[in-house]
């Protein structure tokens, strides 16, 4: 800068007025007349002295200070940015830095949303300097100091960035004209300066041509020097760059479709469109500008979602939800599409010609586009909304994370999600009639809330109750679980029917026509839906009980049960007993099932009260467990029924295990009853010999022996039928009406685990009743020791007496003959028969313990009739005093 620019000029007030490329350089020369004057006056001279005038370096100086405070902040507000600006920067913040609980897409998508309901207050003006405050908050630490420190030095905070100049290259060249001046005395910050209302020219040109560089020159001094409202930025000066409105406009068409240009870019970092900031643009064009460029980041968030589901991932194809999903979206990507080629064909006009005249009012501007884009960037906003809600979810979890975004106050976001919805969901609703009306699950990406278990081989046992479930985190929320578990059951009764039972031609009869009339099955149409499944549940269950209560015989299969397996034909049980019994008193290592299978047979054929079963009767089997050396029959036998499907599915390889606990037990009672009653014939078989008569020290025995064989069958007589009646019957006329007023297959199955879930707990047979069980089995066996001992106790005094017998004849045969009838001094049966000769001390022991274990059988029952209160009836049963 020269010197003589500096000096007084008499013609000064008679020049006119200064244009706007003079305007700085007449501030400056103002500033160094206004430094000589105030030095001067000082130093007590006049400034027309020249011998005393001020040195060059003191004005150089004083001029440096002036224009140090003309571009400070000081009475100035702190905040240097526009509401769109600060927006822009919360928005990449929060994009750079998610959350715990979301991501920054998410967060970013939020902000905008408050942000556009912060816009609709009235009572609230100054919205840029509360989110600058806002923004600021957040920031702790150094960085606040550092600001603190650096407001207190006069100095400016860094203002908010607009966008990154890494993304554009810088101007080699520094700063011309002023920046001379005050580059040694300023810090090395420089702007990107921004014009518009307030500021010496500026913004967009309305020409095809930037405007020169001298204009450019004098607009950045004038700028700097006369409102200091520029984006502070770090690193070396930059060189402004004006651009023509067109080219603007153009740039933002282009960021529109996700497209780089010239002075408009796409920046990762900050995830989204970044203007130049070597741009010279007013407040409200940038503001504008910003706006408008998120919605090309919308725009790439959309399409790049899109582009992910078409690719794939991990080489498996996207589900067919997820794909209708796609498509919705790309059908409002059309739309898009179309309004695009619109705005460029406006643009054009100008290039053209057309519509310039009258001011050019017919062409596209900055304005025009800023309003017709208002409508679009909603629709794309709600879309990417959408996309990043979405993201990872597939089938029913997607459409669940659709629907929460229907239930919104906006008539415009509730439709548009809406149409979406039933876009997306035709995929769904085609699944559900695949699998309501012909059985099948067509699912190949695992996105239905119907799964099936991937088995290597299915058991027609299982294809009820294993093979299909539901996944509740793939039910969408606008299907109440009540629906998609009849609906589940649906698919199955259609399965069952075609599978197990060979009933395809109903299916093809009155579902078919259930199907025909369901054309109205689609999103947001719940009533409908509810109609249909009710209707088709209705159909399918009234046949699957149709089936197995007639022509599958259910009932019969249950009786045949209940009189094998449950001892419900007491008579032919005791016949079994007594034919398997010398086969069951073998070892158990020594018992083959074909030869108990063959008496088994035997008994069953004779018994003529089976016949109206036989079809049934001939499923019953015989069950040889495993056992050990000191293992009888008894204790390896059992009988089995070999069930058919269907009915495998109600009488499963579980229940059938049930049936075998009650049957051990209810085998072991008759056992007992059986055992004593052999023993009470083998005592009257005694008496009948006269054994008393004969052995007469045996006549307390055999007393005594009546006497707790009374008492032990007292206790097997009560058993028994407390078995019979209060478990047995009771539960058995529950079943049947149950299963008179069954409506599903379901309840069917549930009457009978009720039945056998009663039987056990009644018979304590359950886990809480153990240790009775235990008790029970314990007294059984005591009873089995003593038949056994009276056994011993008879057959050793029928020896005796036969042995007497034969001693007495002989002896009549010697006297007869003249002959001593004894030779020795001493009896030879009291030798011979010792102390117990009968083993009675066995007999005392075995009911000591009886009694013990009897009682302690009865305590137990006390203490467990509070929670069962039928346990009184079997308490009173063996009370011996009623």
């Amino acid at each position: 800068m020269s010197r003589q620019r500096f000096t007084d000029d008499p013609s000064m007030g008679r020049r006119a007025p200064p244009s706007s490329s003079e305007a700085a350089l007449d501030t400056t020369q103002l500033l160094e007349r206004l430094a000589r004057s105030i030095i001067s006056e000082r130093c007590g001279r006049r400034d027309s002295d020249a011998a005393a005038a001020p040195s060059e370096a003191q004005i150089h100086g004083a001029v440096r200070l002036c224009i140090r405070i003309l571009t400070s902040h000081i009475g100035e507000p702190l905040m240097v940015e526009d509401e769109a600006s600060v927006a822009q920067v919360i928005r990449t913040r929060l994009v750079k830095t998610p959350s715990s609980s979301s991501s920054g897409v998410e967060a970013a998508l939020r902000f905008d949303d408050l942000h556009r309901r912060l816009k609709l207050l009235a009572g609230l003006k100054n919205r840029a300097p509360m989110l600058h405050l806002l923004h600021a908050l957040t920031d702790t630490g150094t960085a606040a100091a550092a600001a603190a420190a650096a407001n207190h030095h006069g100095v400016a905070p860094p203002a908010i960035p607009q966008m990154p100049p890494r993304v554009f290259s810088e101007p080699a060249a520094g700063l011309s004209g002023i920046g001379h001046v005050v580059g040694q005395g300023l810090p090395a910050t420089a702007t990107a300066s921004v014009g518009g209302d307030g500021y010496h020219g500026g913004g967009v040109s309305n020409g095809r041509e930037p405007v020169g560089e001298g204009r450019r020159h004098t607009e950045a001094m004038g700028g700097r020097a006369g409102r200091h409202r520029s984006v502070v930025s770090r690193g070396m000066p930059r060189r402004t760059t004006e651009v023509t409105e067109r080219t603007l406009l153009k740039g933002i068409l282009y960021a529109f479709q996700g497209i780089d240009s010239q002075y408009i870019k796409y920046c990762e970092e900050e995830s989204g469109y970044v203007l130049d900031p070597r741009l010279r643009l007013g407040l409200k064009q940038r503001a504008m500008v910003t706006e408008m460029l998120e919605m090309g980041w919308l725009f790439t968030t959309v399409v790049r979602y899109n582009q992910s589901v078409d690719a794939g991932s991990a080489g498996v194809g996207p589900g067919r939800i997820q794909q209708a999903f796609v498509f919705s979206l790309k059908e409002d990507l059309t739309e898009y599409y179309r309004l695009i080629a619109v705005l460029g064909a406006q643009l054009n006009l100008e290039s053209e010609g057309v519509g310039v005249g009258a001011g050019g009012t017919e062409g596209l501007t900055l304005q025009r586009l800023f309003v017709w884009v208002k409508d679009p960037m909603k629709r794309l906003n709600v879309m990417a909304t959408l996309v990043a809600a979405a993201a990872q979810l597939k089938g029913g979890a997607l459409a669940s994370c659709l629907h929460t975004h229907v239930d919104h106050g906006d008539p415009f976001v509730r439709g548009l999600v809406q149409r979406t919805m039933v876009r997306a969901c035709e995929s769904l609703f085609l699944m559900v009639k695949l699998w309501m009306f012909e059985g099948e699950l067509v699912d190949h990406h695992n996105e239905f809330f119907v799964q099936e278990k991937k088995l290597a081989t299915v058991l027609k046992e299982t294809l009820w109750h294993d093979r299909y479930h539901l996944d509740l985190c793939l039910l969408p929320k606008f299907i109440d679980q009540e629906v998609a578990v009849k609906i589940l059951t649906i698919g199955k009764a259609i399965n069952f029917l075609r599978r197990l039972c060979g009933d395809s031609e109903w299916i093809m009869g009155p579902m078919a026509k259930a199907a025909a009339q369901a054309t109205t099955l689609e999103y947001g149409n719940t009533i409908s839906l509810r109609a249909v499944v009710e209707s088709c549940s209705a159909l399918t269950n009234a046949r699957l009980v149709h089936l197995m209560l007639g022509p599958y015989r259910l009932k019969s299969h249950l009786r045949v049960l209940k009189k094998f397996l449950l001892h419900g034909q007491g008579d032919l049980m005791l016949t079994l007993i007594e034919v398997l019994g010398p086969e069951l008193d073998k070892k158990a290592t020594v018992i083959y099932r074909h030869n108990v299978m063959g008496i088994v047979e035997g008994v069953i054929k004779t018994s003529a009260i089976l016949q109206d079963e036989a079809e049934d009767v001939a499923r019953i089997g015989v069950k040889i467990f495993g056992g050990s050396e000191s293992d009888t029959g008894w204790d390896v036998f059992s009988l089995e029924y070999d069930v058919g499907a269907p009915i495998s599915t109600v009488v499963t390889k579980e229940v059938l295990v049930e049936y075998r606990r009650v049957f051990h037990l209810l085998w072991r009672i008759k056992r007992a009853e059986w055992s004593l009653a052999s023993a009470w014939r083998l005592h009257t078989s005694a008496t009948h010999v006269r054994l008393e008569q004969a052995l007469p020290e045996l006549r307390g025995a055999l007393h005594r022996c009546s006497l707790i064989r009374g008492q032990m069958f007292f206790l097997t007589t009560n058993l028994s039928n407390y078995m019979m009646f209060e478990v047995l019957e009771t539960s058995w006329g529950t079943l049947q009406k149950s299963l008179d007023s069954a409506l599903t297959l379901d309840d069917i199955i549930q009457a009978h685990k009720a039945y056998m879930k009663g039987i056990l707990a009644r018979a304590m047979l359950n886990e809480e009743s153990t240790d009775v069980k235990n008790k029970v089995e314990e007294v059984l066996g005591i009873i089995i020791d003593f038949c056994r001992h009276q056994e011993s106790l008879v057959i050793r005094a029928m020896a005796e007496v036969t042995t007497r017998r034969a001693e007495q004849a002989d002896k009549d045969r010697r006297t007869a003959m003249g002959q001593w009838g004894t030779e020795d001094d001493t009896a030879q049966g009291g030798r011979r028969l010792g102390r117990d000769p009968f083993g009675m001390g066995n007999i005392e022991d075995t009911a000591r313990r009886f009694e013990e274990k009897l009682s302690e059988l009865r305590c137990m029952l006390e203490q467990k009739c509070g929670k069962m209160e039928i346990l009184r009836f079997l308490i009173f049963r063996l009370d011996f005093n009623e």
